[in-house]
């Protein structure tokens, strides 16, 4: 992609627009004053659950890279995270580098995503990761925000991420 400005000349952009409505939750929790902290939980090669497949448009038997992610703010929970990864289209990925930087993070240095759908609803937080990672009961209701990644026509994540009650969800695009 290229951008033209006037007096500045012409330059390929690095990542295209679709990226700066990645929403990092590094900047989010920092713009308040509070300490990011990141976790990696959980990561396997695994076959995604069926409407996962379908809305990534794969056959339920691919493998994708699958990770868990916990996100405190001043150690304080402030968000999980679930993402299933295409590492065909995501070279250079490795388990040590998602030790230290979150899924996002690295997607946005080195894929650049031009496409992405995002919806968000409210559901209970269930059993399991994300009732354990937020800290509250499995009733409690939770926001979830799923977003699906692509470059050009190929699938690069799915990524359900939720908050804890009462998290207000605000952007500038």
């Amino acid at each position: 992609m290229l951008e033209r400005r006037r007096k500045v000349g012409t330059r390929v952009v690095a990542h295209p627009n679709v990226q700066t409505v990645r929403f990092l939750l590094r900047r989010e929790i920092e713009a308040v004053g509070k300490t990011y902290g990141y976790q990696l939980v959980h990561i396997e090669k695994a076959s995604p659950p069926t409407e996962v497949a379908q809305a990534m448009l794969l056959r339920p038997e691919d493998k994708l890279l699958w990770t868990k992610s916990s996100f405190t703010a001043s150690d304080q929970p402030y968000c999980c995270e679930e993402r299933w990864i295409n590492f065909h289209a995501t070279p250079g990925l490795t388990k040590e580098a998602l030790q230290k930087i979150s899924p996002c993070e690295w997607l946005l240095g080195h894929i650049p995503i031009n496409r992405a759908n995002m919806s968000m609803g409210a559901t209970m937080a269930n059993e399991g990761f994300v009732a354990e990672a937020l800290r509250v009961a499995p009733a409690d209701p939770v926001l979830l925000v799923e977003r699906l990644d692509w470059l050009d026509n190929m699938p690069i994540s799915l990524t359900r991420r939720h908050f804890p009650r009462g998290h207000r969800f605000s952007a500038t695009i």
